[in-house]
């Protein structure tokens, strides 16, 4: 079974609940301490604890490969935000564009009317 990081910490409170967390060198994994072991429990080679018919445990190898996972799916979801924000800005800096150019178009227009009103007081 292979497990990704963020279910290790579930693994470990299993782990623990077991029988002893402790670091199985010989395998690369994590096991149940000696002292704390059941009959019905023992190690693999892999650094999994089989309890009855029950697996628990990951190889620091698998740990590894899921933190690496995890580390490009963030990285890809990273530039997929880049990439949705660039979009955003690009739309922002559109639209704001267009409305500035709005706005000249109505400032010239007001100006217009201004300098129409001021020519006939004048001519009165």
């Amino acid at each position: 079974m292979h497990f990704d990081g963020t279910e290790v910490l579930h693994q470990f409170e299993k782990l623990r609940c077991c029988g002893g967390l402790r670091r199985n060198r010989g395998s690369g994994g994590f096991g149940v301490s000696e002292g704390g072991r059941e009959a019905h429990m023992h190690d693999h080679f892999c650094g999994q604890v089989v309890c009855g018919d029950y697996v628990i445990g990951i190889t620091l190898e698998q740990y590894e490969a899921g933190l690496k996972k995890r580390a490009e799916e963030i990285r890809g979801e990273e530039t997929e935000k880049r990439s949705q924000l660039q979009k955003l800005m690009e739309l922002t800096e559109r639209a704001t564009s267009a409305e500035k150019e709005s706005l000249r178009g109505q400032i010239a227009t007001i100006e217009a009317e201004k300098r129409a009103l001021e020519a006939e007081q004048r001519g009165r």
